[in-house]
């Protein structure tokens, strides 16, 4: 068995109802080292396994928006919302990591025989772009990430996401920029105050 890390995490989440930010939610995480040696090679992401359309999930696609910095998902044959993750924190690179969640995994990760710490690692500090890209897409899900960080002891790390949804890809693809100016506005604030 594995030692738990010595970490503490601060969680804050925000919404609003204005126009043009309605259709995310942001997620902020201040991630501390409590022990007394170095963390390297942290990550910090969020798994998503959306199932867009549950009568017709196996028909997902997976893909990585990297100007953006976000993975989404869509149904394939169904007229549906698209949604997805985003990094907003510019701390260390974004990652995405889509996974076909198919027995063999179809060249990734395979869940089907468990997702250990190992499979966790390589989908949070790896990409893999693209998942359900054969005929009409599979069951797909996908781990959007930071990092890699350093973390020293008393130290900390501030990783922030959001978590988007839109009519189109180019309606997400709004959202994922009206996210960004909006956390970018309230983190000048903060360091201005």
């Amino acid at each position: 068995a594995q030692s738990p890390l010595f970490i503490d995490i601060k969680h804050k989440a925000f919404a609003w109802t204005s126009p043009g930010n309605r259709k995310y939610v942001m997620l902020e995480y201040d991630i501390k080292n409590t022990g007394i040696t170095t963390l390297n090679n942290l990550y910090a992401g969020l798994f998503s396994d959306w199932d867009i359309d549950a009568s017709s999930f196996n028909n997902n696609r997976a893909s990585a928006d990297i100007p953006n910095k976000m993975g989404y998902v869509y149904n394939t044959t169904s007229n549906l919302p698209y949604a997805g993750v985003k990094v907003l924190s510019n701390t260390a690179p974004a990652l995405c990591y889509s996974i076909d969640n198919v027995s063999g995994g179809n060249g990734g990760v395979d869940m089907y025989n468990g997702f250990d710490t190992s499979d966790k690692y390589i989908t949070l500090s790896t990409n893999r772009l693209n998942a359900g890209v054969a005929g009409n897409g599979a069951d797909v899900a996908q781990v959007v990430s930071s990092g890699p960080f350093t973390i020293l002891p008393g130290d900390s790390v501030h990783v922030a996401f959001a978590i988007l949804a839109g009519d189109s890809l180019p309606d997400l693809q709004s959202s994922a920029v009206n996210a960004q100016a909006q956390y970018d506005a309230m983190h000048v604030i903060t360091a201005l105050a």
